[in-house]
């Protein structure tokens, strides 16, 4: 049973740790490129109790079946629907409070309850996860995930009873986020061969087994969307954060840009110091094998567990065929929970002055990082998903018109154009189909408008215009039908956008 005095010190680290995140992005709350499909899908699973949930008619390029791994939909259809459509960003950071619960525990019970909520506070303060954690997404889900399971295997190699603990929670993974399901797939293998132990390994088939036994179905479904996207991105890693727009081979250079278009001379030290801002206790955590430590076989664990993670960034970053499985700054955070531990289980070991001036070092820095971020954040204006008062009479006007059928640029804007119409959006990201028809939309615009609005059946074009100008997709002023500062609802007529194709020379 915890003491009053650590359930204070919790209540205290958990309120700072709410507060830390909320600050920079209480402005932008409203917002995110998931959050409404996030919230379409809790919807139907709340009203038809099912998985996988079904979103009929509001997405042209896919099936209604929604196979992106739905625990997360199951979790947020548990949350009473009021409350989630009216705070749903603050229900992303609840579920990170599960991981920041985890690290208090653990560093609770080894050192004690002042310094686990120093550690929850520095956690709640990781500029890389105020960013990424920002909007509602299934990544905090995962992350909490994916610790319990490698904790749980640890835990397993002393006790055995825990083994079930780790494939209950692998199966879930599986079913939870697909990033982090991939991240076991490079941390069993560096952890076995490091502690020398085989059980490592056996537990990857025995998580996929016992998964495929839960549900067959769903887990064929999952693996089959999970495939199909690492393929699709196989084949357009080069466009990984391209603009629409600028790199379309019809409407701007045909370039390919985005997240790898940076030269490689000098990538790889950018690359070290572009991951080692986003968890600068990285090198305290590793300096603790200079250190006698009075649990060898754990420190060695946390140690392997952050290898594991920094060679599956590296991989994914430099070996080009890895880049389909995702960016590899988005597996850094992986390795937080180790990092924070080791270091706080260090410190609480007694370690030396200079260790002790490290450590400080990556809390000042985190805390200037987060200062930075913060006021970066708190500056914007737009952001990615935004429903913005600004853009709410186009949404209005656009659920009123039942023969609506949209187009959506940027495509950060398609779910929020979805959700609030419940109007057909010609857009696709969210199931298992990832094909040609999609491919020839995203990441780039690679036909004219005419071939979409044919496609589609599409009369409307929702556009951003400090992302695109009418002008620069061939489209008139006497196309507008609405127009606020920074967005303009737009008429499109296939037959019309075929001839100005055809004038200006473009191949459909």
């Amino acid at each position: 049973m915890p003491t009053l005095t650590t359930m204070l010190w919790a209540a205290a680290a958990f309120a700072a740790f709410l507060s830390l995140r909320l600050y920079p992005i209480w402005h932008i709350r409203v917002r995110g490129c998931d959050a409404y499909n996030i919230l379409l899908c809790a919807e139907d699973v709340r009203r038809n109790r099912r998985l996988p949930p079904r979103i009929e008619r509001l997405f042209i390029l896919e099936e209604p079946e929604q196979w992106y791994p739905p625990a997360f939909f199951f979790l947020s259809a548990l949350v009473p629907t009021r409350w989630l459509e009216q705070r749903f960003w603050l229900f992303n950071q609840l579920v990170d409070l599960a991981n920041a619960a985890l690290l208090f525990a653990i560093v609770t019970g080894f050192v004690g309850a002042r310094e686990g909520a120093l550690a929850v506070i520095v956690y709640g303060m990781v500029a890389g996860l105020v960013q990424e954690f920002a909007a509602l997404t299934t990544r905090p889900l995962g992350l909490f995930v994916l610790n319990a399971l490698l904790l749980a295997a640890f835990v397993a190699t002393t006790n055995s009873v825990w083994i079930a603990l780790a494939v209950l929670c692998g199966v879930v993974l599986i079913y939870a986020h697909k990033l982090s399901a991939q991240q076991v797939w490079f941390a069993l293998p560096v952890i076995a061969l490091g502690m020398a132990e085989i059980r490592w390994l056996l537990l990857l088939p025995m998580i996929y087994l016992a998964a495929f036994m839960a549900w067959p179905r769903g887990f064929n479904e999952v693996v089959r969307g999970h495939i199909a996207i690492v393929r699709f991105w196989h084949r357009n890693w080069p466009l990984l954060g391209a603009h629409a727009v600028r790199q379309s081979p019809v409407y701007g250079s045909g370039q390919e840009g985005g997240h790898f278009s940076a030269p490689l001379q000098g990538a790889l030290v950018d690359y070290l110091k572009q991951v080692l801002h986003q968890n600068y206790f990285t090198v305290p955590a590793l300096a603790t094998l200079l250190l006698p430590a009075v649990n060898p076989a754990f420190q060695r664990f946390l140690v392997l567990w952050i290898v594991s993670v920094y060679a599956a960034a590296l991989l994914i970053h430099f070996v080009k065929p890895l880049r389909g499985i995702g960016l590899g700054t988005q597996y850094v955070k992986f390795a937080l929970l180790p990092s924070l531990l080791a270091t706080a289980v260090a410190i609480g070991e007694g370690a030396p002055l200079w260790y002790q001036a490290l450590a400080g070092a990556g809390l000042a820095l985190t805390v200037r990082q987060y200062w930075l971020v913060a006021k970066l954040l708190r500056g914007e204006t737009t952001a990615p998903g935004l429903r913005t008062e600004e853009i709410e009479p186009l949404l209005q006007r656009l659920s009123r018109d039942h023969e609506a059928r949209i187009l959506v640029l940027p495509y950060q804007l398609c779910d929020l154009v979805a959700y609030a119409t419940r109007r057909p959006v010609y857009w696709g990201t969210h199931a298992q189909v990832f094909d040609e028809r999609l491919e020839r939309f995203f990441p780039v615009l690679r036909k004219p408008l005419s071939h979409y609005a044919q496609d589609g059946n599409l009369n409307r074009l929702l556009l951003d215009t400090r992302y695109a100008e009418p002008a620069s997709l061939g489209l008139l002023e006497s196309d507008v039908i609405e127009r606020t500062r920074s967005y303009a609802l737009l008429r499109l007529t296939a037959r019309n956008l075929q001839a100005r194709t055809q004038a200006r020379g473009v191949s459909a």
